[in-house]
């Protein structure tokens, strides 16, 4: 029989460990290992609520994860919303919409999320930011999810304020429109806030420095606007 010593040293504590010590309690889920492959959230839900959380899960996990899919969702819908019912909306008939929303739209919602996303990098890196193009990018393109959240509206919308059905249903669409509005509005105020919180989150640094680099490359356009105008005009 071999003596156990008990004031051997723990492996992972590097403490002596104590035999008349009551047993802790183990938090499974803060110490479970994920298996390879597995991200442990469900992005498009996580992003809405806790995006600081989602975001750091996505880019430790792979910053390419769904990326392509929510860029190329966020700018097909972005298409549908061109028919909103307002008087300066697109309001295409159906065929040319739905033509449009599924070419085009793929197209610059990848364009929109990799041209943005790497100038926000530049932005964040002169506010001393770590993160790649990469992590910029997946923290740019997730923005886009409330608005996929809110595509049923969008696409009803966009199909009952087409000319093709407002020629046989009239004025009769339009509170669906003003409620696609309501929904517009709260979609891009939750993406404005998760926006703030990615571009944080992926540079780890504050809030407010977020928000910053968001709000950089705008004031330098319009600065550079204002400029162009006092020139042109002298």
């Amino acid at each position: 029989m071999t003596d156990e010593n008990p004031y051997r040293f723990d492996d992972q504590l590097n403490q002596p460990a104590n035999p008349f010590a009551a047993p802790q309690a183990v938090d499974e889920e803060a110490t479970r290992e994920l298996p390879p492959g597995e991200l442990g959230l469900n992005p498009w839900v996580a992003i809405l609520h806790q995006p600081r959380t989602a975001i750091r899960a996505i880019v430790d996990f792979n910053p390419y994860h769904q990326l392509l899919l929510v860029s190329i969702a966020g700018g097909g819908i972005a298409m549908f919303g061109m028919n909103d019912g307002s008087e300066d909306a697109a309001n295409l008939p159906l065929g040319p919409l739905i033509a449009t929303a599924l070419i085009g739209g793929p197209i610059a919602g990848l364009l929109v999320t990799f041209v943005l996303g790497s100038i926000f990098k530049i932005s964040a890196s002169a506010l001393g930011g770590t993160a790649t193009y990469p992590e910029m990018w997946a923290a740019y393109a997730w923005t886009l999810a409330p608005s996929v959240w809110a595509a049923p509206g969008t696409l009803l919308t966009a199909i009952a304020t087409s000319p093709d059905v407002v020629d046989r249903v009239g004025g009769a669409v339009m509170p669906l429109a003003l409620l696609n509005t309501a929904a517009a509005i709260v979609a891009g105020v939750w993406s404005l806030v998760i926006c703030v919180n990615t571009f944080a989150e992926v540079n780890r640094f504050s809030a407010l420095r977020g928000f910053g680099t968001l709000m950089l490359p705008i004031v330098l356009i319009v600065a550079a606007m204002i400029a162009l105008f006092a020139v042109l005009v002298n």
